[in-house]
């Protein structure tokens, strides 16, 4: 990746900020500046993490196929003797918050599945699925959409820095960052963005409705089991686009 002096980026403003990193708006308005809040130099557990998210986006970037689902990286960026964090793509979108409606969240779920699963054949797994981390926008009718926190991804043989309190629960009960473990994400963010519609998906469900596939898919998410339904089915397969609820929560 092309190298660039962190006194030679024109910071125009905050723009977001995370567990492991700030974000700022460029003057080049293009591009985002991501900033490591691990940075201590004397650090060797801090230097071991800058290293490993170097190496990974130094392999990210040559995947050039991933640049759909995937914000692209532009620049590393560096002081006098680390790397500060790096440039990347500034994509215009909305977080996934409540501006979907339920056929829209429906069809953006499906094609976040088609891109994890594209993401593995390229050799990167992204389990932090969160509401935070994806951003979409629509753009003639249909969805677009970006996976933005790029460098806390597992790539080939680097690992995550940051495991998601979710995912963490996961292991705890019995898991491995594998293939069921990214189900089991999907099926976590799947959960939370469908609740907001589907109240069997929520802690007090109309029993009316009551389906048992779907109230264990909603209990396992906060409270994951290993070798369950949670990290072998979607959940996304029971749902159809065009169904109606009688009772949703917005």
């Amino acid at each position: 990746m092309k190298k660039v002096r962190v006194s030679n980026i024109k910071i125009e403003g905050k723009f977001d900020f995370g567990d492991e990193s700030s974000i700022y708006k460029l003057k080049e308005k293009e591009k985002l500046y991501k900033e490591w809040l691990v940075r201590k130099i004397d650090d060797e557990k801090s230097l071991g993490i800058i290293s490993n998210k170097v190496k990974k986006l130094e392999v990210l970037e040559t995947k050039q196929t991933i640049f759909k689902y995937m914000v692209k990286p532009s620049e590393l960026i560096e002081d006098s003797y680390y790397y500060t964090g790096y440039t990347l793509e500034h994509y215009d979108g909305d977080k996934l918050e409540r501006f979907l409606n339920y056929k829209e969240t429906v069809k953006l779920l499906r094609k976040i599945r088609e891109a994890i699963l594209e993401l593995e054949n390229n050799g990167i797994m992204y389990f932090d699925l969160n509401e935070t981390n994806i951003l979409y926008k629509k753009i003639n009718g249909e969805i677009d959409f970006r996976i933005i926190d790029i460098d806390n991804s597992k790539v080939e043989e680097r690992e995550m820095d940051y495991l998601p309190p979710f995912i963490r629960k996961y292991m705890v009960n019995g898991g491995s960052l594998d293939k069921n473990a990214l189900i089991y994400a999907y099926n976590h963010l799947t959960v939370s963005l469908l609740g907001r519609f589907d109240s069997r998906l929520t802690p007090y469900p109309n029993i009316g409705n009551y389906n048992r596939k779907i109230a264990k898919f909603a209990e396992l998410a906060d409270r994951p089991k290993a070798d369950s339904i949670i990290d072998n089915e979607y959940l996304i397969d029971y749902y159809d686009e065009n169904q109606i609820f009688k009772s949703p929560l917005l």
